[in-house]
């Protein structure tokens, strides 16, 4: 029995060699390949856990560079974006708060001025008196003061929102002038001329109110073309009709001159500007006589001689200063109404119309007169031959001074409108034409296209007459005056998330001063009064709706900010956040696959226990 297992064993032996050589297994004990394979495969399981462990604790896929370089980069931009806007959001909530705080001292204005207004509305009534009207001045006086109050100190986290002093609205002379322009003066104009000269203006009229420099010039004309359409610009400086204070020949500046006859001067240049071709060329004494015919005679004049208007006329031509001037404006007056009273009135509206068609000055002339002038200088020699010579011409010029030249027509009455209390000296006045734009510093400008279309736009060409009965005063009734005041307290707001994302707003200064109410007397110009407060709710309620429009634009922009928050805080999260289901997905695997590592890396190492065998 002994034997036999004995061979039984050395049979196994021998087998076990042959198969192990057979199958060309090695078996080693230094190196064991089977377990630095199964180690290498435990470690990437163990460092995949240890992110997905990273990453399910702290919620996010990205926790370093390494994770994510590029990634991490562009949700670094996206968080610095979203962090500003939401701090924008913020600062524009403050903004509107700011807002609210500003509109609602407006509101208290308002509230002071409507009863302003009606405590001039009971002083304009007869039924009032002297006492009366004093004693509703100090309730006044009382608001005034409270709206000053109110405009020092509204305040919004210790900042002052509004000015002092403010800019003032233009004062009472202003208005007046500004007043005249909105009712008749510019479209009864246009009606004069056509009726005395038989030309209406062509092309676009655009009309500027200017306070410029004090220069000493009223008004003036100048023109240019552009696209084809010639464009006449009427500038009145309102400055300087209200701020005249020369003296000339012991006159004041209280001369009984009329505001409207200054308006149809020019008008008068603005119509031959607009429709003769040749007008640069024209006499200086024809174009400042041809304005100056339609305001009547006035102080020009007045209780002059022949001799004397002769004089002036023929001085006209060398005329440099603002009193060599008279020349062409006296002495064209004088020209104009001697032409006319030789042509007659259809003679002159021949000659006005031949302009308009194209002719140069003798020509018109010429046809206009039917051939006794053929050109300025044979007017000249007729004009100057019937004041000097008696014997060929008898008392022609006297009579013509005495019949055509009546020193009482101080005003032809043309014009309805106001009048200014406070005139100017005529030889004072200077007025201007010319192409291109007029060189000076202004204060500011408010241009007004008139016009005969129905249109909200402010710049566009007329093509038939510049004004008719209705379309002329609309388009004047939309002027303001001055309503910004200048120098007020300018409140920047950042809104953005970058450098100057900004918005800027101006809330001025609500005081009597920059309303224009300091100088308002209810006693004796109640009726003034009641203009003016008008013109100061105008402007108190221009402010609130600047105020109203900018609190609707920061809302519209929290609300796109809200939008583009939310919109870039998700593409942040996709970028950024870890996906839970799908990292416990991947953590129950990895779990997996290192247990399973586990087992394996053990039974390898087990396995050089094999040569232990072959060797027992």
């Amino acid at each position: 029995m002994q034997k036999k297992a004995k061979e039984r064993q050395d049979l196994a032996a021998i087998v076990k060699w042959n198969t192990i050589f057979c199958g060309h297994i090695i078996v080693i004990i230094n190196t064991n390949t089977s377990s630095l394979q199964l180690t290498g495969l435990f470690r990437k399981s163990n460092l995949a856990l240890t992110n997905i462990y990273s990453q399910l604790s702290s919620g996010y896929r990205i926790n370093s560079a390494a994770d994510d370089a590029a990634g991490l980069q562009i949700s670094t931009r996206i968080t610095s974006q979203v962090n500003g806007m939401k701090v924008a959001i913020r600062n524009a909530n403050d903004s509107v708060s700011m807002m609210q705080v500003a509109e609602g001292a407006m509101q208290e204005v308002t509230n002071n001025l409507q009863r302003m207004r009606e405590i001039a509305l009971q002083a304009a009534n007869a039924t009032n008196g002297v006492v009366d009207r004093k004693a509703l001045n100090d309730e006044y006086l009382e608001l005034q003061t409270e709206i000053n109050r109110i405009n020092e100190t509204t305040t919004f986290a210790g900042q002052r929102l509004y000015e002092t002093n403010g800019t003032s609205i233009p004062d009472e002379f202003e208005r007046e002038m500004v007043s005249g322009l909105q009712s008749t003066w510019l479209g009864e104009s246009e009606q004069i001329i056509e009726q005395y000269f038989g030309i209406t203006g062509q092309g676009e009229l655009k009309l500027d109110l200017e306070r410029d420099v004090d220069d000493g010039t009223l008004a003036w004309v100048s023109s240019a073309t552009v696209g084809g359409v010639k464009r006449v610009t009427l500038t009145v400086d309102l400055a300087e009709f209200s701020d005249i204070n020369s003296i000339h020949n012991g006159l004041d500046k209280y001369g009984d001159v009329k505001l409207d006859e200054i308006i149809l001067h020019e008008m008068v240049h603005a119509t031959m500007v607009s429709t003769m071709d040749d007008f640069d060329n024209l006499p200086a004494w024809f174009k400042e006589g041809s304005a100056e015919v339609l305001r009547g005679a006035d102080d020009q004049i007045e209780g002059s001689t022949s001799a004397a208007v002769l004089a002036a006329f023929n001085s006209q031509g060398a005329a440099t200063t603002v009193t060599d001037q008279l020349g062409a404006y006296g002495g064209g007056f004088v020209a104009m109404r001697y032409m006319e009273y030789t042509l007659g009135s259809d003679g002159l509206k021949d000659l006005m119309q031949e302009l308009a068609g194209g002719e140069t000055f003798d020509n018109a002339l010429s046809t206009a007169s039917n051939g006794s002038w053929t050109s300025e200088a044979d007017f000249r020699a007729s004009l100057t031959g019937a004041a000097n010579d008696s014997a060929t011409y008898g008392s022609r010029m006297e009579e013509f001074m005495a019949e055509e030249m009546d020193s009482t027509n101080k005003d032809n009455g043309a014009l309805g409108g106001k009048d200014a209390s406070n005139g100017f000296i005529r030889e004072n006045v200077m007025t201007g034409y010319g192409s291109g734009d007029r060189s000076g510093t202004r204060g500011f400008t408010e241009s007004i296209i008139l016009n005969d279309n129905d249109s909200d736009q402010t710049d566009f060409s007329v093509t038939s007459n510049w004004l008719d009965s209705n379309r002329g005063d609309v388009a004047l009734q939309d002027y303001e005056l001055n309503v910004t005041s200048a120098g007020g307290r300018l409140h920047t707001f950042q809104i953005g998330a970058n450098a100057n994302q900004t918005m800027q707003v101006n809330f001025g200064a609500i005081g009597t001063t920059t309303l224009g109410l300091d100088n308002v007397d209810i006693v004796n110009r109640p009726q003034f009064a009641i203009f003016a407060l008008d013109d100061a709710m105008k402007i108190v309620d221009k402010h609130r709706s600047l105020l109203g429009a900018t609190q609707n634009r920061l809302e519209s922009t929290v609300n796109n900010l809200n939008n583009v928050v939310e919109n870039q805080s998700a593409a942040r999260s996709r970028i950024l956040d870890t996906d839970y289901a799908t990292k416990t997905a991947e953590l129950a695997r990895y779990q997996i696959m290192q247990q399973a590592s586990i087992a394996l890396l053990t039974q390898a190492n087990q396995s050089q226990e094999l040569a232990l065998a072959l060797i027992g």
